[in-house]
């Protein structure tokens, strides 16, 4: 009994000093993952202070910068503002030189009167008057012209304001073109002579001639560009509305619409001078007219294309390309049959149309009832068409 007492005595103490040893580790074992915990708590803290730091310089570059930004605008300020305070001064020193003319030129010619015999003393009085109120008109006249054209140079999109007048003389000449009248237009263009002289082919001739070799005025070239667009469309066996012309200021950017199997396309058409340049504001006027006849339409495929006889700047040209508008840019204004002979539905008349006619962009032509487009009067009297007009001979007391 003792024996076993002792060697159980001798298995208590080898495991107390094992479990010692466990203890001791243990206790090591966490003094040592304190130390790394102290040490990454340390690294930790070092870290958050570095990136304060780091937070603190970008802040204060960044402060710089903005300090730095606000100086180069405040100069860049002070420097457009002086630029442009010389330029006005350098105006108005100009415009007073003009003025100074005419009152020169005034003075001279007063002068004038009052040493010829015999004076002309009230003439005199009179022409330095007239003289001063010239000189004033033109200093305003000529200050206003070049600030004007200092502002388009800083800002070029202010020049398509200018197109805005010749819009609104399309609206005014457009209407007075479509008036009802008495009178055959083609008379506007022959003397009373030919008028009676000529046969009925021969004087529609003439007078479209000379119309085609006229100075047009904007409109009647916008009106002319629209409707050689459409021509190209009904070409291609397109149904064309001439909406532009029709409808004026209520086009919505609809210059032309052509239709053909479930497809719509609307055209933006401008006839603008080389040197005028096409800003994105136009396509997006176009692009929103694209939208609303998607809604208008929505069993049908519409696209949008601008086309002109210019070029689109830059950043017009980016939008138009995101916003999946055709572009058609330097497209001139060729030569193309004019004249439009035209069956009636109602009696089956064979008549033509000249482009100065009333019911000319209204007419559709379809050539599989025998319409057609031609060069010439005399090529649509030899085809047996007669000119719309004549038709109303006996009402108007032609």
């Amino acid at each position: 009994m003792l024996r076993e007492l002792g060697a159980l005595d001798g298995l208590i103490r080898d495991a107390s000093a094992e479990f010692a040893r466990e203890v001791d580790w243990v206790t090591k074992s966490l003094a040592t993952k304190r130390q790394e915990f102290a040490a990454l708590e340390v690294e930790k803290s070092g870290l958050l202070q570095r990136a304060d730091e780091t937070d603190a310089a970008i802040a204060a570059r960044k402060a710089s910068a903005e300090a730095h930004i606000q100086a180069r605008t405040a100069e860049a300020k002070v420097l457009i503002d002086a630029l442009v305070h010389d330029k006005v001064t350098a105006f108005q020193f100009i415009a007073r030189a003009w003025a100074d003319y005419e009152l020169a030129l005034a003075e001279v010619q007063a002068s004038n009167l009052e040493s010829k015999s015999p004076p002309a003393m009230r003439a005199a009085e009179l022409l330095r008057i007239r003289g001063r109120e010239l000189a004033e008109v033109r200093r305003e006249a000529k200050l206003n012209q070049w600030i004007v054209a200092l502002y388009e140079a800083h800002f070029p999109w202010l020049e398509d304001f200018r197109s805005y007048d010749e819009e609104e003389s399309f609206i005014v000449e457009a209407a007075a073109g479509f008036e009802e009248t008495a009178d055959d237009p083609s008379r506007h263009w022959l003397s009373t002579e030919e008028w009676t002289a000529l046969s009925a082919a021969d004087r529609n001739q003439k007078a479209l001639e000379r119309y085609l070799r006229s100075r047009q005025s904007p409109w009647v070239l916008g009106r002319d560009y629209e409707r050689y667009v459409g021509f190209l469309r009904e070409q291609q066996g397109y149904r064309v509305d001439y909406h532009g012309i029709i409808y004026g200021f209520d086009d919505l950017g609809r210059d032309v619409i052509a239709e053909r199997d479930g497809l719509i396309e609307v055209i933006q058409c401008k006839r603008w001078a080389q040197h005028k340049e096409i800003h994105e504001k136009h396509v997006f006027q176009l692009f929103g007219t694209v939208i609303a006849a998607r809604i208008e339409n929505p069993e049908k495929t519409v696209t949008g294309t601008f086309t002109t006889t210019t070029r689109l700047s830059e950043r017009a040209r980016r939008f138009a390309e995101v916003l999946e508008i055709r572009v058609e840019e330097n497209f001139p204004l060729n030569d193309y049959p004019r004249i439009k002979c035209n069956v009636s539905k109602h009696g089956g008349e064979q008549i033509y149309h000249l482009p100065f006619d009333q019911q000319y962009d209204s007419t559709e032509i379809e050539p599989h009832r025998g319409e057609r487009y031609v060069m010439t009067c005399h090529d649509a009297e030899a085809l047996g068409f007669r000119r719309a007009w004549r038709w109303h001979e006996e009402t108007v007391g032609l």
